[in-house]
């Protein structure tokens, strides 16, 4: 009689395991790092820039509400070099299972597109989420003749006109361009500053500026005739910029955002990409600390979550390559 309910124990002992073992088969982040949940161990999270700068400040700020959110800590590693695109190759040679993250921004991107031989190609990332995202603004002289949208293109149908800025700004207002039939000649610059100053001094016509730049011209010494990006102004710097600041999509055009990409290899199980970003989002979204800290910075938390990111990203590489074209 022992000896039945000894083999009756074994048996549903064993029947108990199997079940366990197969619904944590059916997991899909078992089945994506082969470790149970995810995460389990600290996250790996690359700067592809040096210390100090504007990356450098997003990621060390939103890095310090990250175990509150993600259970782990986020290990900082810059990876500064060739255009940005060092820290990037290094993640594509990382393993695919969700614990090394890339902070992007348009830079890279612009690196691999313009590079003869890039060491990373630009669709090889997968985004998880934008955390933020900047716009290209077109701003002209007061007292010139291009100081409203109309008078641009009525002023540009005689002859092109000239605009300056550093590279990412002018491929929105590039994009914007072409749509509009407007021929331009695009003076790229490496420093915004020196791009202001010659716009200022007026040898240029127009100039491709960042909201935080454009605040500082408008309305006194400039006029910003169009948002060329996707993404409307905060009322109170569209007030401050002089009010009722007209954007692409008002006249038929699509718009460009230049964001700030979180991404992994582009092998990571979906399941994990998706994971990290619900997780982000509330870091950004729902933590006191994190957005506080940004918004004293004089940053913007502008999100967008996986999948939508990962294909907006896409696109953008697309329209990007498009853009540059016209650069040439």
């Amino acid at each position: 009689m022992q000896a039945v309910i000894n083999t009756a124990g074994k048996s549903l002992r064993a029947g108990l395991l199997t079940v366990a073992c197969a619904l944590l088969a059916a997991s899909p982040l078992a089945l994506a790092d082969g470790h149970g949940d995810w995460p389990e161990r600290d996250i790996d999270f690359i700067i592809p820039f040096g210390a100090g700068g504007g990356s450098d400040a997003w990621a060390r700020t939103i890095g310090s509400g990250a175990r509150d959110h993600f259970g782990v800590n986020w290990n900082l590693q810059n990876r500064p070099g060739a255009g940005a695109t060092l820290g990037w190759e290094y993640l594509l040679d990382q393993p695919a299972d969700g614990y090394t993250v890339y902070l992007g921004s348009p830079t890279p991107v612009l690196t691999a597109l313009m590079d003869d031989d890039p060491l990373v190609d630009p669709n090889e990332l997968k985004v998880a989420g934008y955390i933020s995202a900047f716009r290209s603004l077109i701003v002209a002289q007061n007292d010139g003749p291009m100081s409203d949208w109309e008078s641009l293109v009525e002023h540009a149908s005689e002859s092109p006109v000239i605009i300056a800025g550093t590279s990412a700004l002018l491929v929105g207002a590039a994009n914007v361009f072409e749509q509009a039939g407007i021929e331009a000649i695009y003076v790229p610059y490496s420093s915004t500053g020196e791009a202001t100053s010659d716009f200022l001094g007026g040898h240029v016509d127009l100039l491709a500026a960042t909201a935080s730049t454009a605040l500082g011209i408008a309305p006194e010494n400039g006029t910003v005739v169009l948002n060329s990006s996707d993404i409307a102004l905060a009322d109170d710097v569209d007030e401050q910029l002089g009010g009722n600041i007209p954007e692409a999509a008002d006249y038929g055009f699509d718009g460009m955002r230049f964001p700030r990409p979180i991404g992994f290899h582009p092998d990571t199980p979906d399941e994990i990409v998706a994971e990290f970003s619900e997780r982000l989002e509330s870091l950004l979204t729902e933590d006191e600390s994190v957005p506080a800290m940004l918004n004293r910075m004089g940053e913007e938390v502008i999100f967008m979550g996986y999948p939508e990111a990962n294909e907006d990203f896409a696109l953008l590489v697309d329209r990007m390559r498009g853009a540059l074209d016209l650069l040439d």
